[in-house]
């Protein structure tokens, strides 16, 4: 599967707490067969949503 999507995080949140926040998220917005199943992340990325 692949998600993406925008993220405003809350003001001390570090990479991982954005990381584990996003993951958990999508998790619980998967059908219950599929949350009970082991997966991986491939790749995650987390960059400024701006182009200056």
């Amino acid at each position: 599967m692949t998600f993406s999507g925008t993220y405003t995080p809350a003001p001390g949140m570090t990479r991982h707490d954005v990381y584990t926040t996003i993951r958990a998220d999508h998790v619980r917005q998967l059908p219950s067969h599929i949350q009970s199943t082991h997966y991986q992340v491939t790749y995650f990325s987390l960059e400024r949503n701006q182009l200056t």
